[in-house]
């Protein structure tokens, strides 16, 4: 299968390279001592990626922890026979502890009020319920006040009840990609936050368990933080948190988006492109259309400003993004006609369209155009440059 055909994927497609994956793994283990943990971030379908084929080639290459946001992320993955260790980082409804406790999937335990119903629902089941402890070290999200005496001695009491397992200690820095002397200052001053809360509980006898606070950020620019885990996020998928953290590793992107050309057709000047006649022509112009469009994750703000990769050079799109269509100038590029390979993330002979590129012209991050790429784009997966699976969300395929 060569999945630059594009009869292959009919319409639009994402290639996701494990091999990629791999190598930021390995990367960001490089700035870890030898018994320092890893936890693979990989909620939100892993970023847009593929939760069950990211997991998979994690647990291969030697991740030690998995981390979603919800119950079902997790569920999922147990589903698939994953077997690693999983961290709920946020919510999850306390009558789902038994799920909970048969899957083995640890909660993270976030207020005094969710831990107490949560000790009363797996009291009421019979059930024991594995937990890390969320401190809230500043960002003000959730987790247990660690300037609060109340919630502190709350905290160390979690650790004796014995409806819970509580096995992990956690916070979460705000601004760890932000390189100003005002967001360094901050997030030393939540590091010594959460580590000032462990050694508190430290002291009345607590054995914290597994302390992590860092995720790729921190990971990249204050090795000396790693505790004893890490959460891989970004890194993984190849992408920075920031600009502020690059060239320290080597990272690889790991996913490519791609379309076809549908049509070409010349349009004489003074004619408008597109819904609300967006884009005038002024000159003969021949445009391309592509099947893809803002319900596939291309957002309408891309108007007359993103461009697309055709036979290595840049074709601008023309006027507003449809729903499923986007229409391109390729005046200026020779032969190009129904049929032809389109990147609309990703590389293209010498030419180069990133995520961060595109974030930065929606005003948002790459994670958010990672994410928001539809379930419909169909996922294709490369191993050692071949294609080893794919995923069709829309036909509940994997093949």
């Amino acid at each position: 299968m060569d999945w630059r055909d594009g009869s292959f994927m009919h319409r639009c497609w994402a290639v996701v390279d494990l091999d990629a994956f791999e190598e930021n793994y390995h990367a960001l283990r490089s700035r870890l001592r030898e018994d320092t943990k890893l936890l693979a971030v990989v909620k939100a379908d892993a970023y847009g990626h593929g939760d069950q084929q990211v997991a998979r080639l994690m647990e291969e290459v030697g991740a030690d922890w998995l981390g979603v946001a919800c119950y079902d992320e997790a569920l999922s993955l147990r589903a698939a026979g994953i077997r690693l260790p999983i961290l709920i980082l946020g919510h999850t409804p306390v009558e789902l502890c038994g799920g909970l406790a048969e899957q083995e999937i640890t909660q993270a335990i976030f207020s005094p009020q969710y831990a107490r119903d949560l000790r009363r629902e797996a009291a009421r089941r019979g059930v024991r319920v594995k937990g890390h402890l969320k401190i809230d070290s500043g960002m003000h999200r959730i987790g247990f006040n660690p300037l609060s005496r109340e919630e502190m001695e709350l905290a160390r009491e979690l650790y004796e009840w014995p409806e819970l397992e509580m096995t992990g200690i956690f916070s979460h820095f705000c601004c760890a990609d932000e390189s100003d002397e005002e967001s360094r200052a901050f997030t030393r001053m939540q590091f010594d936050r959460f580590s000032g809360a462990c050694r508190w509980l430290q002291e009345q006898g607590v054995d914290c368990g597994i302390r992590h606070c860092s995720g790729t950020a921190a990971t990249i620019t204050h090795p000396e933080w790693q505790m004893d885990m890490v959460r891989g996020g970004i890194g993984l998928y190849g992408m920075l948190p920031s600009d502020d953290s690059a060239g320290i590793i080597p990272l690889h992107p790991a996913m490519s988006l791609y379309t076809v050309v549908s049509m070409v057709k010349e349009v004489a000047p003074g004619e408008d492109i597109g819904y609300g006649r967006k884009f005038r022509t002024t000159a003969p112009t021949l445009v391309a259309t592509v099947p893809i469009g803002y319900a596939d994750g291309y957002p309408r703000c891309f108007c007359n400003r993103a461009k697309m990769l055709i036979r290595g050079q840049f074709a601008p799109v023309l006027g507003k993004i449809c729903m499923d269509q986007v229409m391109l100038d390729v005046t200026h590029i020779p032969g190009v006609q129904a049929g032809d390979l389109v990147t609309v993330a990703g590389r293209d002979g010498e030419q180069q369209i990133t995520f961060d590129e595109l974030a930065a012209l929606s005003d948002t991050i790459n994670y958010d155009r990672t994410c928001s790429l539809a379930p419909r784009i169909p996922r294709v997966y490369l191993r050692h440059g071949q294609v080893a699976a794919v995923r069709d969300y829309l036909t509940c395929r994997v093949r």
